[in-house]
């Protein structure tokens, strides 16, 4: 939220100094696309993280928030050794979602010691396959730009 008011304030600053508006439109355009860039980069990881990943039966435990995290985490219990999911807990519908000592399949990252639960594989397939859409649609772009 905070870079959202920033980047206005920005915006405002360069209309008080006169700058035109196809430089202003140019900045919003290429602040946009360096943020979609940085989203798929970290899909383009997640994928991997997937990709690399081995099926396992887990067991969900609990949710927990650490001191130095900013979100809650599933952990599940595999092979006696209890390991946290890569993205955030869901919020809504987590009692139907997460069932302790429920079994679930998991994927299991054993580099990383992270998990990917059904609910984190749905969103890394998806923004992966979304943002490969955007970047093929900004690509097609700028080449009729150019």
């Amino acid at each position: 939220m905070e870079y959202i008011i920033g980047f206005i304030v920005l915006i405002v600053i360069m209309i008080c100094l006169g700058v035109s508006r196809n430089i202003i439109i140019g900045v919003v355009l290429g602040a946009l696309g360096l943020a979609a860039l940085l989203i798929y980069i970290f899909f383009i990881y997640a994928m991997t993280l997937l990709l690399r990943s081995v099926g396992k039966k887990g067991e969900f435990v609990r949710t927990y928030k650490g001191d130095k995290q900013s979100f809650d985490r599933a952990y599940y219990m595999i092979e006696g050794r209890e390991y946290p999911c890569a993205l955030p807990a869901e919020f809504v519908m987590r009692d139907i979602i997460y069932k302790k000592g429920k079994e679930v399949g998991v994927r299991l990252v054993k580099k990383k010691d992270l998990v990917l639960d059904k609910n984190a594989v749905s969103c890394i397939v998806l923004g992966f396959l979304v943002f490969t859409l955007i970047a093929a649609v900004a690509v097609s772009a700028v080449l009729q730009i150019l």
